[in-house]
């Protein structure tokens, strides 16, 4: 809900184009700070702890615009909300990585709960942000609050143990964890350009709230179902399935400037991007925790969401500085473009692995 009502608020309230993506921005690069920081953080509390903590974050993030739509509160529910999104990510899928059963299913599953309210929530936010902005807001604040109940049922494993000073870029050189982090920086920048200018661009072709919701629902939905294909892929297919999934999400993103285009075609390609979104976001988390050992498993998935992180924070921020020069349709298409550079690393990694 909030991916949606963000953009509409701030247009809503005056910000300009580039001013809705380094909104979008800063929440992006409060995660790659706190996704950074979180392995080392799960040697010292329970990795379900910072799950509850990230729902907390959330209920503040989403009501900050309620209070006021202001520079400094929506600037600071971008950045909290940056805090849950990492914290939550994070959090959940090492929960899963470190039980017995297979790591690639249980991202599948893990992506289709936390996934689910992604196919409802945006409908909902753009029915309820015909009536007011701020309402939808308040509604995913209440769902957010109400969220904290069932963190407190999690059982809380003990945290990692400690290792000895790790070279992170050595880390990342690692074959699993090069793809892994790779194809999770692509689906971060997909995201990046959904979560802001598919809003921006749609509101500037005068397309409704409802259809905006509708269109990001679609694309949400196609994601979950890239995610139950996922553990259905040949341990031998995978590096091909994460470089069909990458050059599927960055070329679908290149209708997202042209907002005259009939809502349809915004949906079709974005259900295409979904479904190779939802593919390499879990088979990318997957190579890079069962490629190394048990006790830096953390490690691997809070650098892969780092880089991930990283992404959805340079897609938004780097059409934002291409808007002064060229259109809106012509920044995204760079983008696009620019969004299969990670496709040689994961060609590489995968040969060497």
């Amino acid at each position: 809900m909030a991916g949606v009502v963000l953009p509409l608020i701030a247009v809503e309230s005056g910000y300009s184009a580039s001013g809705v993506g380094i909104l979008v921005a800063v929440s992006a690069l409060t995660q790659i700070i706190m996704r950074w920081g979180l392995a080392a953080v799960m040697r010292r509390v329970s990795n379900a702890t910072i799950v509850a903590a990230s729902v907390i974050s959330l209920g503040v993030s989403n009501l900050l615009p309620v209070l006021s739509t202001a520079v400094v509160p929506m600037v600071a529910s971008s950045l909290i909300q940056g805090v849950a999104r990492g914290c939550f990510w994070t959090g959940s899928q090492t929960h899963v990585v470190r039980r017995d059963r297979s790591a690639t299913s249980a991202i599948a599953w893990l992506n289709l709960v936390a996934s689910a309210a992604m196919i409802v929530a945006p409908i909902t936010a753009g029915i309820i942000a015909h009536e007011s902005n701020q309402l939808a807001f308040a509604v995913a604040t209440v769902i957010a609050v109400v969220g904290i109940v069932p963190t407190l049922m999690m059982d809380r494993p003990p945290p990692f143990a400690s290792v000895h000073k790790m070279n992170r870029r050595g880390f990342i050189r690692e074959p699993g964890v090069a793809m892994g982090v790779s194809a999770n920086a692509v689906a971060g920048a997909w995201r990046g350009v959904l979560g802001s200018y598919v809003p921006v661009a749609m509101e500037e072709a005068r397309k409704s709230s409802v259809a905006i919701g509708a269109v990001v629902t679609v694309a949400n939905a196609a994601s979950i179902v890239g995610s139950f294909i996922a553990p259905r892929v040949p341990e031998v297919r995978v590096r091909s399935a994460l470089v069909v999934g990458s050059l599927l999400a960055g070329l679908t993103t290149t209708v997202c400037g042209f907002g005259e285009l009939p809502v349809i075609v915004f949906a079709v390609a974005l259900a295409i991007g979904g479904l190779g979104v939802g593919v390499i976001q879990v088979l990318g988390v997957t190579v890079a925790s069962s490629g190394v050992r048990p006790e830096l498993r953390g490690d691997a998935v809070a650098v892969t969401g780092s880089l991930r992180a990283l992404a959805l924070f340079v897609s938004p921020i780097g059409i934002a500085a291409l808007l002064p020069v060229v259109g809106l349709g012509a920044a995204v298409f760079v983008m696009s473009l620019a969004m299969l550079a990670p496709l040689p690393i994961i060609a590489r990694a995968g040969k060497s692995g």
